[in-house]
């Protein structure tokens, strides 16, 4: 397998990662105008970081969901959004609240465990974002997610921490929360290209393509704006159009307009209107 990140670094990649790092930094803002000062005690505390680190994760969600749905031709709001949001509050909640407890037993033994405790804990909450994230991308592995989430909060953290020197304590944050959501959101572009066995790549028109994974989830095609790959209603294609997956290692597609079943190959090609799809596997 290739490792070189570089190679895979492109428009796709980038856009996702920015998207992320505006999704923390409009989560992160709104907490810095309307969140009240955290009450006293340990509860207070991590009731304060729990609803911090959810609202910041209920922006990478709706951000990254967003851009996705743009980059596959579907409208940007759609009802998986509420489903997204709804899960990145409540995993970025309780990812805060578990970092902020270790944070509260270790910051003070000494000044090099208190930073590596504070590193460690943003870790804690970009691994729990990284896993509600892995929920709504189709063939997103989990495991993977969580490890780039981790990564991604550890060397957030880690300028957090180290820019107290040059910046104020809410520019720290706001500086550690965008490099959360950059690494999250670009991860999800690298994860497609390195880990996937077979996709699927839309030619939408000259010089315009994307592509989607193949895995464990099947892909709608359709007009229905729950189907992972749009197609045009008002060019006749019914809601769910055709269905493909992986079955017994071979790539079919379920054809809902005459009810037949298809095994593609790599390279195969289906023709839908101006539209066509290339089968790739690895």
């Amino acid at each position: 397998m290739d490792i070189n990140l570089f190679k895979y670094t492109t428009k796709k990649t980038l856009t996702f990662g920015f998207a992320g790092a505006v999704g923390a930094l409009v989560g992160s803002g709104c907490t810095e105008l309307f969140l009240t000062a955290e009450s006293g005690g340990l509860g207070g505390t991590i009731l304060h970081v729990a609803i911090w680190t959810g609202i910041i994760s209920l922006g990478i969600a709706i951000a990254l969901l967003t851009t996705q749905n743009l980059y596959l031709k579907k409208a940007a709001f759609s009802k998986s959004i509420l489903s997204a949001g709804f899960r990145g509050v409540l995993t970025g909640g309780i990812a805060g609240g578990i970092a902020q407890i270790v944070f509260f037993y270790t910051a003070n033994i000494s000044e090099s465990v208190e930073i590596i405790s504070r590193v460690f804990c943003w870790g804690i909450f970009g691994l729990g974002t990284g896993w509600g994230i892995s929920k709504f991308v189709p063939n997103y592995p989990q495991k993977t997610a969580m490890i780039a989430g981790f990564l991604g909060g550890v060397i957030g953290g880690a300028a957090f921490r180290f820019s107290f020197n040059f910046l104020p304590e809410a520019g720290s944050r706001l500086l550690g929360v965008a490099i959360v959501g950059f690494f999250i959101g670009l991860m999800i572009s690298y994860i497609e290209e390195l880990f996937r066995e077979a996709w699927l790549t839309v030619v939408w028109g000259k010089d315009e393509k994307t592509s989607i994974s193949l895995g464990a989830k099947p892909i709608v095609l359709g007009s229905s704006s729950e189907a992972d790959i749009y197609l045009p209603k008002e060019k006749g294609f019914p809601p769910i159009t055709a269905i493909i997956k992986i079955n017994n290692s071979k790539v079919v597609i379920d054809n809902k307009i005459n009810n037949q079943s298809t095994e593609l190959r790599n390279g195969s090609k289906i023709s839908l209107g101006s539209i066509e799809i290339i089968i790739s596997t690895k």
